[in-house]
């Protein structure tokens, strides 16, 4: 469980290391990772930090919200799908009726198929 879901999407789409965060905070990886998911609360003078260093555009209440995941059960496919499509670094290919398409990919990867 992710306690800081937009934190943790911040550090993936920008590619930091969470090494490199733990280590601008003073503390071991597994004490970030405590910090991550909630048992062990982030102090005020490492959130600073964190922001400071790693993501001075974003505003601290966004960056450390407590926001749950968001429960995508009832969002219909075509929705989530357009969504994704408007991401950088979504690659889309549309294969039409009978056709065979081949797909390549140098990873780290995730393939989605959605079949319409």
């Amino acid at each position: 469980m992710v306690y800081y879901p937009a934190l943790e999407r911040e550090i993936a789409g920008r590619g930091i290391k969470k090494k490199d965060i733990a280590e601008s905070i003073g503390v071991c990886y597994k004490a970030l990772s405590n910090r991550m998911t909630g048992k062990t609360p982030f102090t005020w003078p490492e959130v600073c930090k964190i922001r400071n260093t790693f993501f001075p555009d974003m505003e601290n209440d966004v960056l450390f919200s407590e926001t749950m995941y968001t429960d995508f059960s009832n969002i219909a496919t075509r929705d989530l799908v357009e969504e994704l499509k408007k991401r950088e670094g979504v690659k889309t290919t549309i294969a039409e009726p009978y056709q065979d398409v081949q797909i390549e990919v140098n990873g780290p990867a995730i393939v989605l198929v959605v079949v319409d």
